[in-house]
């Protein structure tokens, strides 16, 4: 009897350890190397890079490992491209298999819009409620109101819009500066026909007003586009109208 009742303690604190593990992994949402949970904060912390580490060695160097043309192993790779990634956290775009959770996408952009330092005395408190200590669902951020997309223009009604046109009165002045092969921004490459259209995943055909790349030039503050801190101007009313128009005119080149 004494020996079962020994195998039965071991397997109940076998049990408990578990559950604790898991308890803990949700909390943070990562696992260490040894697949142990690993005691991570994402608030009260410096907008450093030794913050912001983790969450790229446990969601983003799985595909952008060392080597790659958008690695994000060290610093300095970070730092590259941190214009591109500001835009795809801020617009959920990234990383592949899902958008990061809550707290995790607010000290990620937090830090992004500091500057991406790599080391820094400010630091991010927590959210007045205590909420932030604690991940919510993917993408749980405060509800903001819709943007108000321009008056469509009938199909069919006047010439239909191209690239051409796109580029050479919007995509030149005010987003190739980022978004070219040699620019901040290169993951989103406007500047050939090809390479804009094959970034499907900005554009909505069957509600072009609904398209990622509509939505980030009529939104305001926070993942903006172009960045306030570029200090280039917000795109016309006209120029909305157009970049909206080729997406509903089927992206003609």
């Amino acid at each position: 009897m004494s020996m079962k009742a020994g195998v039965l303690g071991t397997m109940i604190l076998s049990m408990l350890w578990l559950a604790a593990c898991q308890e803990s992994t949700l909390k943070t949402g990562f696992r260490g190397g040894d697949g142990g949970p690993q005691a991570l904060r994402f608030c009260d912390v410096a907008l450093s890079y030794e913050s912001v580490k983790p969450i790229f060695e446990n969601r983003c160097q799985r595909c952008h490992q060392s080597g790659s043309r958008n690695a994000v192993t060290s610093y300095n790779e970070v730092f590259r491209i941190k214009d591109s990634i500001h835009f795809e956290v801020s617009n959920d775009l990234m990383p592949d298999d899902g958008p990061l959770v809550a707290d995790q996408k607010r000290l990620m952009v937090a830090w992004l819009e500091a500057g991406a330092p790599e080391t820094s005395a400010q630091v991010l408190a927590c959210p007045p409620t205590g909420g932030g200590e604690k991940p919510g669902p993917p993408g749980d951020q405060p509800a903001e109101p819709p943007p108000v997309a321009p008056t469509p223009t009938p199909p069919g009604q006047g010439p239909a819009r191209t690239y051409a046109e796109l580029r050479e009165k919007v995509l030149v002045p005010k987003c190739m500066n980022c978004h070219s092969l040699d620019g901040s921004a290169m993951l989103y490459d406007f500047t050939d026909y090809r390479s804009m259209v094959a970034l499907t995943d900005i554009f909505d055909r069957a509600n072009p007003a609904n398209s990622v790349i509509v939505q980030v030039v009529l939104k305001e503050g926070r993942g903006q586009m172009p960045p306030v801190r570029s200090n280039i101007p917000r795109l016309t009313d006209d120029e909305v109208e157009l970049l909206r128009g080729w997406i509903e005119d089927g992206l003609l080149e």
